[in-house]
Formats: C-alpha cells, sequence, structure tokens
C-alpha cells in the first residue's frame, strides 16, 4: 500500500499521532512544548550542560519542510550551540544544522515580535526521525522550548 498520504505543505504534523517526542531531561514537560500556548514550555531542568536532547520520532517517514521553535519569552533560555540531526528512511544520519541560533532569533523577533519562531529548513528527504541536541555548558541559562513544529511538505522524495 502507499499508506497515508503526506501532510499539506506548511501544515504542522499533530504530536501523538504523526510523531512522538522524547528528552534527555524533564520527559514530564514534554506536552508542554507540544500543546500549542507559547507559555507553558518544555525546560532542560538546570544550566545547560551540553547533554540536552530532543528527539522527534516520526510513526512513518515523512517529507518534511521545517522544524519551527519558539523564542523563549526568558528570551536568555535558548541553547547556546544547537545542533539538528535528521535520520533518514535509509537510516542515514545528517547533520543539517550546527552553531548559534542568535540569528535565527534576531530574525524571528524581526519578523514576528508578539510571538517570535525560529525556523529551521529540513532537507526535501524522507526523515524518519529529527534529533535537536544543545552542546555546549552555561553556568547559570537553561534551555526552554515553549512550542515546537515539524512542519510537513506536499510530497516524500522516495
Amino acid at each position: 500500500g502507499q499508506g497515508p498520504p503526506s501532510p499539506r505543505p506548511g501544515t504542522p504534523l499533530a504530536g501523538g499521532t504523526d510523531f512522538a517526542v522524547t528528552t534527555s531531561h524533564r520527559p514530564d514537560r514534554i506536552t508542554d512544548m507540544l500543546d500549542g500556548n507559547p507559555m507553558t514550555r518544555w525546560i532542560s531542568g538546570g544550566a545547560q550542560r551540553g547533554d540536552e536532547r530532543v528527539t522527534v520520532a516520526l510513526s512513518q517517514p515523512q517529507a518534511l519542510e521545517a522544524l519551527l521553535m519558539d523564542v523563549p519569552v526568558e528570551t536568555a533560555n535558548y541553547p547556546r550551540h544547537l545542533a539538528i540531526d535528521v535520520v533518514t528512511e535509509e537510516g542515514v544520519t545528517e547533520t543539517v544544522f550546527e552553531g548559534s541560533v542568535v540569528p535565527q532569533i534576531l530574525e524571528a523577533m524581526a519578523s514576528a515580535p508578539r510571538r517570535p519562531v525560529m525556523r529551521f529548513a529540513l532537507p526535501p528527504r524522507s526523515i524518519r526521525e529529527v534529533r535537536l541536541r544543545q552542546t555546549t555548558a552555561m553556568r547559570t541559562w537553561h534551555w526552554h522550548i515553549p512550542e515546537l513544529q515539524i512542519v510537513g511538505r506536499a510530497t516524500a522524495d522516495r
């Protein structure tokens, strides 16, 4: 069979049915980054240590367009060094972003100051997992994710 259709372009996937999220820290707060309320948030639960992880496992490989992550209300609680990896349908892991998110924060704040959202493009491949890794230690600042969304493409490239 063909399986379910790919999501409409620009449409966020529905958490719980299309994907499952796991975290290395504070799994009790996962739902707070998926509830549609930017005032609730997943928190790392302590200063950034460089070992924080968030994994989005899709129920089946899909063509994805972007990962969207709200800028924290407490702006200083952003990931200091973020790596975003995707795992393709074939099991190949590819890092699609690595570095400071400050340019994405500034762009998001300039384009939508009331609710700034960082956007990270994903490659046009059939993806089964997206991994976020915060890889730098900080003495004070936590990592907060108010909202996390995965946006689908029109068709899968298979």
